[in-house]
């Protein structure tokens, strides 16, 4: 905080009309207390908070107002009184109805009156926000967890299918996942095969249809049936895919089933 460096000079003019006005305009809640801690006056920034804490609050000790876990916090706002380090406190109002306002109070002399001033902002709107910020994250968590189950059980069900079966990038054409199917058609573990270009598994001249293809599917999110051969120039195979969208990116599916010499 940077205080005025003349407010002596500067304020001089202010009566005390004025200055109500201005503390109330910069808080919440504004108590006048004597040394005892006594109520001697109070200002409220909204007819709400006047109706729900200053009901009878004049001329009684704060501590009466406050919770009974909050009100050793008062002692602690009168000790800090003219202390550089002095902290706000968090005092909860007690309603009639058993509900209580939280109100961070700064406590400050008025002058050589022997009188204080409590200036405090209500945190039901900074308690309101933790709370839908704490809800945000059980709500993510609990999508996140959701989202584990179901990548599990696609794996699980990826890697039960009898049929080689590849997750392609449809923009890079390059292998996000395989099952071990796929990984025994090809004769390399899945971890390999992982990030490699899709059309290496096959021989030159199937390697440019296959491209073509990729590009069917993109286009139109569907394509014939494709017989290739693979890299080893010796077994055939037909691609069959379908396109799916998942966090923003398309992947093609690709089921793969080898082809009997003579089909």
């Amino acid at each position: 905080m940077k205080s005025f460096k003349a407010p002596r000079k500067a304020l001089t003019d202010l009566d005390a009309e004025t200055v109500s006005r201005l503390i109330t305009a910069s808080s919440d809640v504004a108590l006048v207390l004597d040394a005892k801690g006594v109520v001697r006056d109070a200002a409220f920034g909204n007819e709400q908070l006047a109706a729900e804490i200053g009901v009878a609050i004049v001329g009684k000790p704060l501590t009466d107002a406050v919770s009974v876990d909050t009100r050793p916090k008062i002692e602690l706002l009168f000790a800090d009184v003219g202390a550089p380090s002095a902290r706000l406190r968090q005092l909860n109002h007690q309603l009639p109805s058993g509900a209580t306002i939280p109100v961070n109070y700064g406590l400050c002399p008025l002058g050589d009156s022997g009188k204080f001033l409590a200036l405090g902002r209500d945190l039901r709107s900074v308690a309101a926000m933790q709370q839908r910020l704490i809800e945000a994250e059980q709500s993510l968590e609990r999508d996140y967890s959701r989202l584990r189950i179901a990548e599990t059980r696609y794996r699980l069900l990826l890697q039960s299918v009898a049929e080689p079966i590849i997750l392609v990038d449809a923009a890079s054409q390059k292998i996000v996942e395989a099952n071990s199917a796929a990984s025994k058609l090809f004769g390399d573990p899945a971890r390999k095969l992982a990030g490699r270009a899709f059309i290496d598994g096959f021989d030159e001249a199937s390697a440019r249809t296959i491209g073509d293809w990729f590009s069917a599917l993109r286009s139109s999110g569907r394509a014939d049936e494709l017989r290739v051969r693979l890299a080893d120039r010796q077994r055939r195979c037909s691609l069959s895919g379908a396109v799916f969208r998942q966090d923003n990116v398309s992947n093609v599916l690709v089921r793969l089933a080898l082809v009997e010499a003579g089909g």
